[in-house]
């Protein structure tokens, strides 16, 4: 009995060594691909300047499944994730477009696989949109997608400095609407994809990993967000949107707003629901607060008393890879006597990362050393049954403001008979800026 103790003990040993494989042939990928909150990964790209970015920022409730998590990536766009026991899966796809629900649960990343044991499954996605002449999103289409995975192979991988084992080289391959897509991801274990390969057609991109952050990664910069979001009244920002059009974001006189010295940021876009909202930012020791919104197209505000103190839209120190959140209850009320309207108490948060510093180019000009930012904003309306998600990337200029911007807005409704909608698309680069010459008074 004895003999048999020791047999097994240095036997398990080998095995949780790596002298003695458990598997020869399979390995659970959950490790492979972390989706805590603040998660991100950079990744550069042949042919282009720009980094691409994959961030996990922020949750809602989907309707009809429950609580998902957002996986930020490029142009507006992003997935909802849940982690299940069958591994990672997809249960919506948006962007600037429309957006995509499947029939079924969506694999994005397997549990569990086995070299010589493709995984393959077709589901029904459901396309919806907003129909030719305008209207109100509606589904519009329905697309028959088929998905094969293959372990390529479980060999060591060299990141940095060190070589790390049992990492996997994983193919995934998309056929829909007659058009066949494979992507080849290399996957380190505790950290995420290495290097992602995409290939449509003749057509390969190749995306490299350049940093990327996580709990428990050293976070050595730190930037002031005074300096990044500067609020001088007279300050006008003039954007190129991607369909054309020209927004523009300008500064007034400051205004006191319970007894803060705030700015006002007047946000004008054209021919949309809310033409020229103003917020009322104003820096302080907690950072940039936003006490105050007027609301154009309901003539009405939003405003933050006592107990609640305004919500922190960016931390007073920016740290590159550290996950910020700031969440508040403001009351809606009438404008300008700001006495409330509605005896409910909506909720405001807003989540931030600072993923990477990098060089912008948009039609004013190259600005460098940029700071790019996942950010997330949701503010439910419980009594209206809804919630108003914001989602994606923006980038700011030392003494300059914001630059550009990648941002997508959903109106999410807790009705079943309603479906949730894009509200606004925000893709934006800055064609002009005009600052305020400096006071020598």
């Amino acid at each position: 009995m004895k003999y048999r103790q020791i047999l097994y003990t240095v036997l398990l040993g080998c095995a949780l060594s790596g002298l003695f494989p458990l598997s020869a042939r399979g390995i659970v990928l959950t490790g492979h691909f972390p989706v805590q909150q603040g998660r991100f990964w950079n990744f550069t790209t042949s042919g282009s300047t720009e980094l691409s970015t994959w961030a996990v920022n922020g949750n809602f409730m989907q309707r009809g499944v429950g609580d998902v998590f957002v996986l930020m990536q490029d142009d507006g766009r992003f997935l909802c994730l849940r982690s299940e026991w069958k591994g990672l899966t997809v249960y919506g796809e948006y962007g600037p477009e429309g957006y995509l629900i499947p029939e079924k649960p969506l694999l994005f990343l397997p549990r569990e696989m086995d070299i010589d044991k493709p995984v393959s499954f077709e589901v029904d996605m459901r396309v919806y949109s907003m129909p030719p002449g305008g209207g109100t999103f509606r589904e519009t289409g329905k697309r028959k997608r088929g998905v094969t995975f293959r372990l390529k192979s479980i060999e060591d991988m060299t990141v940095g400095s060190r070589s790390v084992r049992n990492c996997v080289v994983l193919e995934k391959t998309v056929r829909e609407e007659g058009v066949e897509r494979v992507e080849t991801l290399w996957l380190v274990p505790t950290m995420g994809p290495l290097k992602r390969s995409v290939k449509t057609n003749a057509h390969e991109t190749v995306y490299t990993l350049s940093s990327y952050a996580g709990p428990g990664i050293r976070r050595p910069q730190r930037f002031d967000v005074e300096a990044f979001f500067p609020l001088r009244p007279g300050s006008i920002w003039t954007y190129t949107a991607h369909d054309g059009k020209t927004c523009t974001i300008s500064t007034q006189d400051n205004v006191t707003v319970d007894g803060l010295e705030t700015t006002p940021y007047v946000v004008s876009i054209p021919k949309t629901l809310n033409p020229n909202d103003a917020f009322y930012y104003a820096h302080t020791p907690e950072g940039l607060v936003l006490p105050q919104i007027y609301r154009s197209a309901m003539q009405g505000c939003t405003v933050f008393y006592h107990p609640y103190s305004p919500v922190t839209v960016l931390p007073k120190s920016l740290v590159l890879g550290e996950r910020y959140s700031s969440t508040s209850y403001p009351k809606i009320c009438r404008w300008p006597s700001r006495t409330p309207s509605l005896d409910y108490f909506p909720e405001m948060q807003y989540v931030s990362i600072p993923v990477v510093i990098e060089d912008v180019t948009v039609p004013a000009g190259i600005f460098k050393d940029c700071l790019k930012i996942a950010l997330f904003s949701i503010s439910r309306s419980f009594n209206f049954k809804m919630e108003k998600i914001r989602t994606g990337y923006i980038w700011l200029s030392k003494d300059k403001g914001m630059v550009k911007q990648e941002l997508i807005q959903v109106r999410n409704y807790f009705l079943p008979q309603r479906i949730h909608e894009i509200s606004g698309v925000n893709i934006w680069d800055l064609a002009k800026l005009e600052l305020p010459k400096p006071d020598n008074g």
